[in-house]
């Protein structure tokens, strides 16, 4: 997840005047919608990409992509972080159904893609489950074995579909614990000299919705895998850890990136890759 600084940049160059400022975040400052119509769907190197569409929980109408990749009957639901989409998703989206056999299917959030509505950290993992149980009944007699991967802001629904359904294995890609942790540690993320002189704090309805990722992941029940840059500029790897530590899944692996920061994980070579490939191979068993 990101925030973006030139969001900030007027009332920050403001508060800057002052010795010391505080900024109270809500939730939309954490949203970056980006509609467009020209969703990837198309035939790469023999996967099959097609436009796929749902009413979510309370009618909603959202909107993504299944990229299928025959005669693979394994399948995973991607979340993605904040400022992306399914559009700017789609180089990992077509890589993960080539490298590692999976029928990938990402679903834009509200206001994101074709997606109707608006996003919401009450419908965030609503929409998560929904999704989950949407797939599952959908593809029932085709499903192998049902994955779940995140990044970062796609700890929110990810951890809600953990905690209430049990995937074959679930990854998460630089996750946060909560908003009452994740929020002031974006003060770091601001550049100099602001982030000396301007900090930034959580909103009372932020902190208060139940259900946050360091309560839910508790009670997982599947195969988890976390992978975090030590470098991490947004949050540092310290409060992932502490995310692990309280998973409730027996069969855990937590993988440290040097010299890799929030938005640089390589999930196309290197120790990441290698890590989910033998993630997947134990799990698809």
């Amino acid at each position: 997840m990101k925030i973006k600084n030139t969001r900030l940049l007027p009332l920050i160059l403001f508060l800057a005047l002052l010795p010391v400022s505080c900024v109270t975040l809500s939730e939309q400052w954490f949203f970056y919608p980006e509609q467009y119509t020209d969703l990837p769907a198309e035939t790469v190197s023999g996967l099959n990409a097609r436009e796929i569409s749902f009413n979510s929980f309370d009618g909603t109408k959202l909107t993504g992509i299944i990229i299928e990749n025959p005669p693979s009957k394994d399948y995973l639901i991607y979340f993605y972080g904040n400022m992306e989409s399914v559009k700017e998703s789609a180089k990992r989206l077509f890589f993960m159904a080539a490298a590692h056999k999976f029928n990938v299917i990402c679903f834009d959030y509200r206001g994101y893609g074709k997606s109707k509505g608006r996003l919401s950290f009450d419908n965030l993992p609503q929409d998560g489950l929904a999704i989950y149980d949407f797939v599952s009944e959908k593809y029932k007699d085709k499903i192998n074995r049902l994955f779940i991967f995140s990044q970062s802001l796609g700890t929110v629904p990810c951890t809600a579909v953990g905690a209430q359904r049990s995937p074959a294995g679930i990854i998460m890609e630089a996750p946060f614990t909560s908003a009452k942790e994740a929020v002031p540690l974006m003060t770091e993320s601001l550049v100099w000299p602001f982030k000396d002189i301007i900090k930034l704090n959580e909103s009372d309805d932020l902190v208060a919705r139940p259900g946050q990722p360091i309560d839910n992941i508790k009670k997982f029940t599947s195969p988890l895998i976390i992978i975090h840059g030590e470098q991490d500029d947004l949050f540092p790897i310290r409060i992932s850890e502490k995310l692990f530590n309280a998973a409730g899944s027996k069969t855990k692996t937590f993988v440290r990136l040097e010299n890799t920061k929030h938005a640089d994980v390589n999930i196309f070579e290197g120790r990441a890759f290698e890590e989910m490939s033998g993630f997947f191979t134990l799990h698809k068993k």
